[in-house]
């Protein structure tokens, strides 16, 4: 009795590690998309805070708004509208990615499938001039 129930922990002990493994696996996985998520997203900062840079360089007009800001808090605002803009994004395409992966099956319920058309086999004789 006591040789089953210890065998059971074993078992059981065995599992967890495994379970471990795997959630350690998914773990690592996610964090590396999150990484890669938050490193697009401060690319996306970056390029839309030199806008104001690159506007004051050639002579640009900014809108009224943005020109009673002093030029770190443009630089700043931009930055972070940049990164909301690629926030947005990402969450608009991976919903979309999500709502076609859950929608597929029934896209291939109601298919159209295509017509079979059985078509006998006729032989044309023209009659040629002698």
């Amino acid at each position: 009795m006591i040789e089953e129930i210890l065998g059971y922990f074993t078992q059981l002990i065995q599992l967890n590690n495994i379970l471990l493994f795997v959630i350690l696996f998914a773990f690592v996985i996610i964090a590396y998309k999150v990484f890669q998520c938050a490193l697009k997203a401060l690319l996306f900062g970056a390029i839309a805070a030199s806008f104001p840079l690159l506007a004051a360089f050639f002579g640009l007009q900014l809108p009224a708004v943005f020109e009673e800001m002093s030029f770190v808090s443009r630089v700043l605002w931009f930055g972070f509208f940049g990164v909301m803009s690629y926030v947005l994004y990402f969450l608009a395409s991976h919903s979309i990615r999500t709502v076609s992966f859950v929608l597929s099956p029934f896209k291939r319920l109601f298919r159209h499938k295509p017509k079979i058309v059985h078509k006998t086999n006729t032989i044309v004789v023209r009659e040629e001039d002698e």
